[in-house]
This record gives structure tokens, C-alpha cells and sequence, in this order.
């Protein structure tokens, strides 16, 4: 992270907390994924809220390719509950 970077993400889940009805949760979501995968995050796929639809949709908004990704899940939770 750079000078200072991380108050953007501290500030837009501090704010989300204590005044959801004034943020834009996605755009929070999409802050931190952003701020992580400048950190290298590359385990995405591991969070238990990956399937969450407005995770979902602020990942496919940053990355259009993951969308490929969502539909391996999506396909595997299918074949499991057979």
C-alpha cells in the first residue's frame, strides 16, 4: 500500500458500519478488493462470502473474467447437491 492508502478503504468500512443507509456497500466491497489484490490477494475464491450476489457482482464489475470463475462454482454447487 502507499502513502496514506489504506484510510480510503478504513474510512469506506468504517463509514459502512456505522451509516448503511448512506453508502454504497458495493463500491465499499469493490475499495477493499481493489486495495487487497494491490496486496497480491490471490485467494479470493477461499472467502465464505464469494457467493454473496453483491460480492459477486463488485468482482465481476473490477474483473469481467472472473465471471468464468463464479460459473465453476456455480456448476460444482450443482453436481454436489445430486
Amino acid at each position: 500500500m502507499g502513502w496514506c492508502s489504506g484510510t480510503i478503504v478504513f474510512d469506506g468500512i468504517v463509514e459502512a458500519l456505522l451509516y448503511p443507509g448512506r453508502v454504497d456497500h458495493k463500491e465499499v466491497i469493490k475499495k477493499l478488493i481493489t486495495s487487497l489484490w494491490e496486496l497480491d490477494w490471490d485467494c479470493e475464491f477461499d472467502s465464505k462470502y464469494i457467493t454473496h450476489p453483491l460480492v459477486k457482482e463488485a468482482f465481476i464489475e473490477l474483473d469481467p473474467e472472473l465471471e468464468r470463475h463464479y460459473k465453476e462454482i456455480e456448476e460444482w454447487e450443482r453436481n454436489k447437491e445430486k
